[in-house]
């Protein structure tokens, strides 16, 4: 009855005006990843570590062939049984799981809006501890926690692919010393944070290793968690009643190329240029000059198509679709 009424009232504050921010919060939006229509991944999440691989767990998920960021292994499988135990969904049919122990893995997922600076955010999320890891007892901690950044702190090239970059400092998360210890049921963790102002990724993970508290084991550990519905919601944000910001007119042509743009404006500082798949997967990102100037940019990608966008504080100034041909 409790956990009823919690979700109640985060319902009820969204009816306020209050928002969830995070893009497929539960995880039941997937995109298939191979000829093979059991293997998803969960849209607009990703792996911000190039050795991470966060697990999708979906009643008929059957294996690991071809979700790149965010695949089910070939331990997960139907009735929610795998080798980190056994939870069903908190909600709906889908959740991911991974092992948070001593920033082990990390998973990384992206806003609808960038956070307004100096305004008051509340997060939470649904977690729960696996049972066991190959049948040793389940081992947990308390720090699990939040980062908010402007950037997704993933680079993509096609020599080492995903590249982890920058220095994580925890924003949000679980109380210190609150052990999150629950195998059979979710547990609701909660906090608030000020925002800087331009955020618009976050990554999820226990980022404060130095002062992590374990339980069932006396030094740092492997410890593997379930994760469902996530919300990051502002507390004291009002209606917005300001002038529309006005962005400066960006072209990307030509739309048909064997792998050569060119990208024209007047563009912000901190301007990058992000190139999707049809699957909705980044494949290429680079920073642009900043200034008003037109830059080349070559696409060393396969035929197909695929969306470009430019971004800027958050902020989508153009989105074309380009065809690649052989």
């Amino acid at each position: 009855m409790k956990k009823l009424l919690i979700i109640a009232l985060i319902n009820c504050a969204r009816l306020n005006g209050q928002t969830n921010l995070v893009i497929n919060p539960d995880f039941e939006d997937t995109l298939i990843c191979s000829s093979n229509p059991s293997v998803t991944k969960a849209t607009s999440w990703y792996s911000p570590m190039r050795y991470c691989s966060p697990d999708y767990f979906y009643p008929t998920m059957t294996g690991n062939f071809g979700c790149f960021a965010m695949y089910p292994q070939d331990w997960g499988g139907g009735n929610y049984v795998n080798l980190w135990g056994r939870q069903t969904p908190n909600s709906g049919v889908a959740y991911i799981g991974f092992g948070v122990a001593g920033g082990n893995e990390l998973v990384g997922g992206r806003l609808s809006d960038s956070l307004k600076p100096g305004k008051s955010y509340e997060v939470s999320f649904y977690t729960s501890l696996g049972e066991t890891y190959y049948n040793q007892g389940a081992q947990g901690l308390d720090l699990i926690q939040f980062c908010f950044m402007r950037d997704s702190l993933v680079n993509y090239d096609f020599i080492n692919f995903w590249q982890y970059l920058g220095t994580l400092t925890p924003t949000a998360g679980n109380q210190s010393g609150n052990l999150l210890t629950d195998t059979s049921g979710w547990t609701l963790v909660r906090d608030t944070f000020v925002a800087s102002g331009g955020e618009r990724f976050f990554v999820v993970g226990n980022i404060d290793t130095a002062n992590t508290m374990y339980y069932n084991s006396p030094t740092p550990t492997f410890c593997y968690y379930y994760f469902d519905d996530f919300d990051v919601h502002c507390i004291d944000c009002t209606s917005d009643t300001s002038e529309p910001p006005v962005f400066p007119v960006i072209t990307i042509s030509p739309t048909l190329t064997q792998g050569e743009i060119t990208v024209s404006g007047d563009f912000p500082v901190g301007t990058k240029l992000e190139v999707y798949d049809v699957l909705g997967q980044l494949v290429y990102y680079d920073e642009l000059q900043s200034g008003n100037q037109t830059q080349t940019v070559f696409l060393q990608l396969s035929a197909g198509v695929y969306t470009c966008r430019v971004m800027a504080e958050g902020n989508v100034l153009k989105t074309e679709k380009v065809v690649v041909g052989k």
